[in-house]
């Protein structure tokens, strides 16, 4: 019987084969083959869609394939080679309340108001108002963190260039993004295998 430490030792070693998390978890993400994403979703990303009831029905299937609206989508060859990945379809991750940037975290803003609130609550109130407004006015600032999704997205568009696009460069383009035919469950059945 393998003790705790042999089965760490075991972990340990495979985990190290990866460069970092980021590595571990983008093997794990769920799989669709380049030729499913161009066909069907492909044309969802970029706006191709007009009929909102398909819209929503690929929308519902893309999520099932991702797991969740937040979850991404290793895009693989026909031999299964991870092509690229997709970002997620909902992206939430624009703030992290936890981290700090110039003005401190969220909860360094209340440690620093609760000091302060013990000898002047007044000017701690105005304190906390005050770095909350720039806080909140700084996640609404487009640009910092949303460029790294928003630049995977356009790699991805260029890859595959559709008919209306001004883009005319030469992408691995698998086939056009004209209307997509109908999706069934049973062409995703064995896409996560």
């Amino acid at each position: 019987m393998a003790t705790n430490n042999s089965i760490d030792a075991a972990a340990a070693d495979v985990l190290s084969r990866f460069k970092d998390q980021e590595d571990v978890e983008r093997v794990l993400l769920p799989r669709l083959p380049e030729t499913l994403f161009v066909e069907f979703f492909l044309p969802l990303f970029k706006g191709d869609i007009k009929d909102p009831l398909l819209a929503e029905e690929f929308r519902t299937k893309w999520f099932t394939i991702a797991r969740h609206p937040q979850g991404e989508v290793n895009i693989i060859d026909e031999r299964g080679n991870i092509l690229f990945t997709t970002p997620s379809y909902s992206y939430t991750k624009m703030f992290d309340p936890t981290k700090a940037d110039t003005s401190g975290s969220f909860k360094d803003l209340i440690s620093i108001a609760n000091q302060m609130g013990s000898s002047n609550p007044i000017r701690a109130k105005q304190y906390l108002e005050n770095n909350l407004v720039k806080k909140f006015d700084a996640m609404r600032i487009k640009g910092h963190v949303l460029t790294k999704e928003e630049e995977r997205w356009i790699e991805i568009f260029r890859r595959y260039p559709s008919k209306n696009d001004d883009n005319t460069s030469s992408g691995n383009s698998v086939g056009g993004t004209g209307k997509p035919s109908t999706l069934t469950d049973d062409d995703l059945e064995d896409v996560d295998d």
